[in-house]
């Protein structure tokens, strides 16, 4: 069941109307049922591995906030050793070659688990910031299910922090006007992006790069630069769904995307571009690594290791690991030239980005 189809946008309907209908104190519990049922229609065999990581993740931060005042260092062996447990189930079943090859019984199959990018990172950053003393643990099982599961945004994210939505998930929200049409102009927004923009697109770069022998060329660059606007239009429109729907409740998700194709440079670009996972990357990665607080060498190192988990969150096989490797090499690359670069653009009278 996809954002798009005419069976989801009846669930979501459903769903609303359910949900001011309910006393506001028992409203979350019209999130977390059609969360899971959602999440049971879409994939079937795959709410097993959700609600798995969810008892673990919970457990988890139940301990490291129980033993917040305990030796720094048990603590700190007991959150790597639970993310790390998250961090593989997320390989494990994020590969679809393997969960064909180890978790098939009958009919029940594990084709890669919906959604286990997305909510696997809010279990690590929950688990984190309790570590840090930032949030308190959530003692309601059911309200800490719903934070992982809450339907709009576990298929293309955002990624959301604990403290962004849990008051707004629990609490209960008033009706009001201005939500349901902001939600539905959202929602009309982003099928305008995916039917007019991606797909049509898809059209162009689809027949030439399925025929490229045939194309030669401006028709391959077109083709390039369309698959560009394919890639964000098609992103832009799945967030887009996933605002709209949420904002229907009177819930907010972080924006994730700010013209990333206007920024003046690679660096930029990465603060633009699904800025959920870039703060992720930077607050649960790279700066836990020692960010640029530790020399040059070591910060360039920091931001290597960071993108090939960027390039592991993609994907499996060696491109992706290159594609982080790339992506990393530029940043480097753009901050070690920017003095040369500031001074030769000034003779020319240009302005120069990092």
């Amino acid at each position: 069941m996809n954002f798009v189809s005419f069976k989801y946008n009846v669930f979501l309907l459903l769903c609303v109307c359910l949900y001011y209908l309910f006393p506001q104190k028992y409203r979350w519990i019209v999130l977390l049922v059609g969360s899971f049922f959602f999440y049971f229609l879409a994939s079937k065999a795959s709410i097993a591995v959700l609600l798995f990581m969810i008892i673990i993740s919970y457990v988890g931060g139940r301990i490291i906030e129980k033993n917040r005042k305990k030796a720094k260092k048990k603590q700190k062996v007991t959150l790597l050793t639970i993310c790390t447990s998250l961090f593989f189930l997320l390989l494990v079943f994020r590969n679809n070659a393997v969960t064909e090859k180890f978790f098939t019984y009958h009919q029940f199959r594990f084709m890669g688990v919906l959604g286990i990018s997305f909510f696997s990172m809010q279990m690590i950053a929950y688990l984190v910031d309790i570590y840090y003393g930032k949030i308190d643990a959530q003692r309601n099982f059911c309200k800490y299910a719903l934070f992982c599961s809450f339907f709009p945004q576990i298929i293309q994210g955002p990624i959301p922090r604990y403290a962004q939505l849990e008051h707004q998930l629990w609490n209960g929200n008033y009706f009001e006007e201005k939500n349901l049409v902001k939600g539905f102009q959202m929602i009309i927004w982003g099928f305008f992006l995916k039917f007019m923009i991606a797909d049509k697109s898809a059209i162009v770069v689809n027949t030439i790069f399925s025929n490229y022998e045939m194309y030669k060329g401006c028709y391959v660059l077109i083709a390039g630069v369309l698959y560009s606007v394919q890639l964000y239009a098609d992103f832009m429109a799945c967030v887009c769904l996933a605002k709209g729907a949420a904002q229907m409740f009177g819930i907010e998700l972080t924006d994730n995307f700010r013209q990333p194709y206007f920024a003046d440079s690679i660096k930029e670009f990465w603060r633009r571009w699904h800025i959920t996972l870039s703060s992720w990357l930077r607050d649960y990665i790279y700066v836990p690594l020692g960010g640029n607080r530790k020399g040059r060498i070591k910060q360039k190192l920091n931001l290597i290791l960071t993108f090939l988990f960027s390039g592991i969150w993609h994907g499996f096989g060696l491109h992706y690991l290159l594609w982080g490797v790339m992506h990393a090499m530029y940043q480097i690359v753009g901050e070690s030239t920017y003095n040369v670069r500031k001074k030769i653009y000034e003779k020319l009278g240009f302005g120069v980005h990092s």
